[in-house]
Formats: C-alpha cells, structure tokens, sequence
C-alpha cells in the first residue's frame, strides 16, 4: 500500500491557490476537502468550488462544514464524494467522516451536540465493519489538543471525537474548522492533522505506505 492525500480545510468560497499547483510535481491520488467548502453557500456555490477541485485533481472525497448550508452536503451526496456518516475504502484503507462543527459563538449553519457526534461515530464505524486500519476525517478537531485552541488559547473541540479515537485507534485524524490552531498532533498512536485554511493557501499533503505516515504541512 502507498498513495498520497492532499488534505484541503476551509475553502470558504475561495480556490484561488489551487494556482499554486500548476506544474507542481507532486500529484496526489486523492484530495479531501474536510469542511466549510463554501461561505454560507448552497448547492450552486459548491458545485463550482468542487469542479474546481476536480478540474486539477479528480479523485475528491469531501464534508460539510459548519458554515456549509445543507445544500452543500446535498450535493456531495449528489455526486457520490460525501463522508458524512459514510465510509470508502481505498487501497485496504476506510476513510470514515462526519461533518459540521460544536455550535459555535453565534449561529452556523451545520452545527451538532456532540451526542450526536457520539452516535454517529459509533454507526459509521460498525457499518464500516469496525476497520483496524482507517482515517478519520471532521471538520470539528478532537478536543484538548494543538488543533482546537480557538485564539490560541481556549480548547473547544470535540470530547465525542476525542473519546473515539482514544477508543479505536485510527492511523489519522484530519480535520480543521479552527483557523489558528494549524499543525499536528497525537492522540496515543493516531495523527491528528489540521492544515489550516485553504482560502489562505495552506494545505497539507500525506504519504501512507505499509511501514510509515509522512505528514508535510505548507
């Protein structure tokens, strides 16, 4: 086993860097898009942000985020790429998600209790038939680690998110939704991941083989 993701968080309507990779070497095989692809949009905002994607990068699996109305997510859906609650399975790995954020100050569109979260983990992990070896992809980080703290200094994460990983182990943890809280983490043995907006060119880009998880964030 070996390929590459390009993790993508926090387009908000903006893929004017997608620029950056023209003529760029590296060629992922797949790219994630994990959350708040739009700014408030529906269906026809995120239509044109994920052709985008698409046009340079074909292979996509993406979620909602908070800002994301539920247009957004009816679209992935519409096209087969949504993880929300769903699983795939790529090259003896399952990539599992679930998207929206905690509610947030003020009202988001797409926001959950974290019971929810709770159940939902628990559901898309049995139907993907409890994997030893698979992804977890949020737009909402885990709680109590370097990618929660909103400002830099308040951990507002997820308990839910953070209690199933503690639980099942995945290789990755990827995610966003907290703007200033880019770079990595562990939870025991899971990488947590969260790149940093896209909307101002940040993005990671992750290696998976049979012996190692490279992790390059930019």
């Amino acid at each position: 086993m070996q390929f590459s993701v390009l993790h993508l968080t926090d387009l908000h309507g903006n893929v004017n860097f997608l620029s950056q990779w023209e003529g760029n070497p590296l060629r992922p095989d797949m790219v994630l898009l994990t959350g708040d692809i739009t700014h408030f949009g529906e269906e026809p905002e995120a239509k044109k942000i994920v052709d985008a994607v698409r046009t340079m990068f074909p292979h996509v699996l993406a979620l909602h985020g908070n800002c994301d109305k539920p247009g957004v997510e009816q679209f992935l859906v519409s096209q087969n790429i949504s993880l929300h609650r769903k699983f795939r399975i790529i090259q003896e790995v399952t990539f599992l998600g679930v998207g929206g954020s905690l509610p947030c100050p003020g009202t988001t569109p797409s926001e959950y209790s974290d019971n929810l979260y709770k159940n939902w983990l628990e559901e898309t992990y049995e139907n993907a038939g409890k994997p030893k070896k698979f992804v977890l992809v949020t737009h909402q980080p885990p709680y109590g680690t370097r990618t929660d703290k909103a400002m830099k200094l308040v951990h507002t994460g997820s308990q839910a998110i953070r209690e199933f990983i503690e639980l099942t182990s995945p290789l990755l943890c990827l995610c966003g939704h907290i703007h200033e809280s880019a770079g990595t983490d562990r939870i025991g043995n899971t990488i947590l991941v969260n790149p940093g907006p896209f909307k101002q060119g940040h993005f990671a880009y992750i290696t998976l083989n049979d012996e190692q998880i490279d992790v390059v964030i930019k």
